[in-house]
């Protein structure tokens, strides 16, 4: 069994040391060079060979410093972690670029970075490494694969060849964060470019990680395991972790053994010092050590790992989903009646709202499993990310599948408005991207018997229709095989639409019509709704002094005219009557039916 032996924490021994706070560590590499250098030379004296430069939070973001600035704490990290090795005569010792968790497209409030920003900064941190010399990369303290994703691609097209290894930091239950099982993690991280070395650090102590190994799957990489030295106290105003050296070593050295004859390299996060890695040393005296070439990057085709297929999406009968909104009151019964009036006018599901425009309303998931008992539609909720964390979302999809729902839309949710912000705090722990991988996830893991169908927003009349189609692709990768559109009113939609339809034959899309009530109606969508384009052409078939009866008869027309224009490009209808009328819908669906003749029934069956 090759094992290399890594370095243990920088961060809480820098913190011990020097009674700095750990946020001031990566400063250290301009501000006190020589004690950086120190703690390198302390790991390498107890038998680390494998050695990370003090830049963990080496990140604009990270470090809440200007660009030119980060560049100079991360030369100047890198050279002290090559100086250490140098110095220290030994030939196996390894400097290795480190990075901590500063690449997430999604910033700690939920708002979306700019990718272009993001990447640009990624780029010059990682070009700086390499001209400093690095010849490895270590990306640590991960929650989602996708974190690490631009470093990784942006080093397949600039430094092909150059290997990574990639970590995630766990909580006891084998998951990260943001609810992903280490399986998936360490499965969907073992399919990067570059990547050659997959493991786990930091979230728990050796004992912990132990009891986890079983679940670490068996891809052909190296396997990185880096446990804390326990979990952090209080004594006397200062943060300490309980693992002793040799209960320390020992748990890790018995993590070794359970690995047998795999590739590894072991070592230590938060708490652990030179003290703990000496013991380590020599517990595991006399086992292997690897050749130099400790890394070597695999071939694709072994550095792959299958997930299991998502469910796909009916077809090919024309489905029709009809979205209702859950009342703001404790009563579900005005929803309970116009769910039954769909569900004889022959709807395939009913999709219920979740707090839409961030206004408070019953739960959609309960009221889901209501409409399903007593009235025997199946349902499709909204999830939005807005106002729950990983823990939440995971709860309300057991509680879901155990009610007997199958299908969830998975949405970020609209943001809470200015007035109410200081009260009503948004979450968006996760975006719709990170719950389209948590359901496929569940999918595999809780639910292969019997599995959610993940669906998804889009919006064809996008102004950058580029952009939304990559939107569609990313959420495909994520899980997606139902796409629900947001509501159409203008052929500007239809080349969107056939494009997706041909690059992506395998998702099932409901195109969005809302029958429209009249021109207040109209206005309020144009002007008010993000996300749904109504042209001014549609604004004007509705005359203002139009009365109420022709008003609804021009919006059942405007919906009949947009269903058959999407009629060859969808899959099926998503109808949303206005103000939960669900009688308009039902005049809608009969017209179209008369309307459509044999080839509606053709294709219903």
């Amino acid at each position: 069994m090759p094992l290399r032996l890594a370095d243990g924490a920088m961060g809480t021994w820098f913190a011990e040391l020097t009674g700095l706070p750990v946020s001031r560590c990566e400063h250290a590499n301009l501000e006190a060079p020589d004690r950086i250098l120190s703690i390198h030379k302390a790991y390498l004296d107890a038998g680390a060979r494998y050695i990370r430069s003090n830049t963990f939070s080496a990140s604009v973001p990270g470090l809440g410093l200007p660009l030119p600035e980060v560049l100079r704490i991360v030369r100047a990290g890198f050279r002290l972690a090559r100086e250490a090795c140098l110095r220290s005569g030994c030939e196996e010792a390894l400097p290795v670029a480190d990075l901590g968790p500063g690449y997430d497209p999604v910033d700690p409030d939920g708002a979306a970075a700019d990718p272009a920003e993001r990447r640009q900064e990624t780029g010059a941190i990682l070009e700086a490494f390499l001209e400093e010399g690095a010849r490895a990369f270590h990306f640590e303290t991960l929650a989602d694969p996708g974190e690490a994703d631009p470093a990784l691609e942006w080093l397949e097209r600039n430094a092909p060849g150059i290997p990574s290894v990639v970590s995630f930091a766990i909580r006891p239950d084998g998951r990260s964060r943001k609810g992903h099982p280490l399986e998936t993690l360490l499965a969907e991280a073992a399919r990067r470019p570059g990547v050659v070395g997959v493991g786990l650090n930091c979230g728990i102590g050796p004992g912990h990680l132990k009891a986890l190994l079983p679940r670490i799957p068996d891809l052909p990489l190296q396997v990185s395991l880096m446990p804390n030295a326990g979990y952090p106290g209080q004594e006397g105003g200062r943060t300490v972790f309980a693992a002793s050296p040799a209960y320390f070593a020992e748990t890790a050295a018995d993590c070794a053994d359970i690995l047998a004859g795999r590739s590894l390299l072991l070592g230590g996060c938060c708490g652990t010092t030179p003290r703990h890695i000496a013991a380590l040393a020599a517990r595991l005296a006399g086992t292997p050590r690897p050749p130099r070439r400790f890394f070597a990057v695999p071939a694709a085709s072994t550095a792959t790992a299958a997930h299991a297929p998502a469910p796909r999406a009916p077809g090919p009968r024309l489905r029709i989903a009809v979205e209702l909104d859950p009342p703001p009151h404790a009563d579900p019964t005005p929803v309970l009646d116009q769910a039954r009036v769909l569900r004889d006018a022959g709807v395939d599901w009913i999709t219920v709202a979740d707090s839409p425009l961030s206004s408070a309303r019953m739960d959609p998931v309960v009221l889901s499993a209501r409409i399903q008992r007593e009235t025997g539609i199946p349902c499709l909720p909204h999830l939005c990310c807005r106002d729950r964390n990983v823990n939440a979302l995971r709860s309300l999809l057991l509680g879901a599948h155990a009610e007997g729902i199958r299908q969830v839309l998975c949405v970020t949710g609209d943001r809470i408005p200015e007035g109410q912000s200081g009260y009503a705090k948004p979450v968006f722990n996760v975006n719709s991207f990170g719950l389209l991988r948590m359901v496929r996830e569940m999918n595999e893991t809780v639910f292969p018997e019997s599995p959610l169908l993940p669906a998804a927003a889009m919006n064809p009349s996008a102004a950058n229709p580029d952009a939304e189609r990559d939107r569609v692709l990313r959420k495909v990768e994520a899980g997606a095989r139902l796409f629900l559109t947001q509501p159409i009113f203008s052929d500007r939609a239809l080349p969107l639409l056939r494009r997706l339809k041909e690059d992506f034959p395998d998702i099932r899309i409901l195109a969005g019509v809302l029958p429209l009530s009249g021109r207040r109606n109209a206005l309020f969508l144009q002007n008010e709704v993000p996300g749904i384009v109504v042209p001014d052409e549609v604004v004007e078939r509705f005359a203002p002094d139009l009365d109420r009866d022709a008003a609804l008869e021009t919006g059942l027309d405007l919906a009949m005219e947009r269903m058959a224009s999407l009629a060859g490009l969808a899959d099926g209808f998503y109808l949303v009557p206005p103000f939960n009328r669900a009688g308009r819908v039902v005049s809608l669906l009969r017209r179209f039916r008369e309307g459509a003749g044999g080839t509606w029934r053709d294709r219903t069956g």
